[in-house]
């Protein structure tokens, strides 16, 4: 057998490792959409740790208040939806959004 037909073979048969690819950290000026999520770039996110309900009208109020124009660094953590994400972010200042609203 040629050698350069058994390279091939080898390469062909050879076990592959998937690579997993990390979500992009998304940087963007944000704006809060209801029930405690944050729009960024397209992609919405549920912050990881709220202090308290994300859905009550104080706690949507005082996130729109923190972020509403304000531009945020999110990672995200876990994909929970198309085109929606759990995960922080943090403000220009670099502190955190969701210890900011405790």
């Amino acid at each position: 057998m040629p050698p350069l037909l058994i390279v091939i073979l080898i390469l062909l048969t050879a076990p592959t490792t998937e690579a997993v690819a990390e979500p992009p950290t998304l940087t963007g000026t944000a704006r809060a959409t209801g029930n405690g999520q944050i729009l960024v770039r397209g992609n919405r996110f549920i912050l990881l740790n709220l202090p308290a309900d994300p859905t009550t009208p104080e706690s949507q109020q005082a996130l729109a208040a923190l972020i509403d124009g304000h531009t945020l660094t999110c990672i995200p953590v876990s994909k929970v939806g198309h085109g929606l994400w759990q995960g922080n972010c943090t403000l220009e200042d670099g502190r955190d959004v969701a210890e900011a609203l405790k």
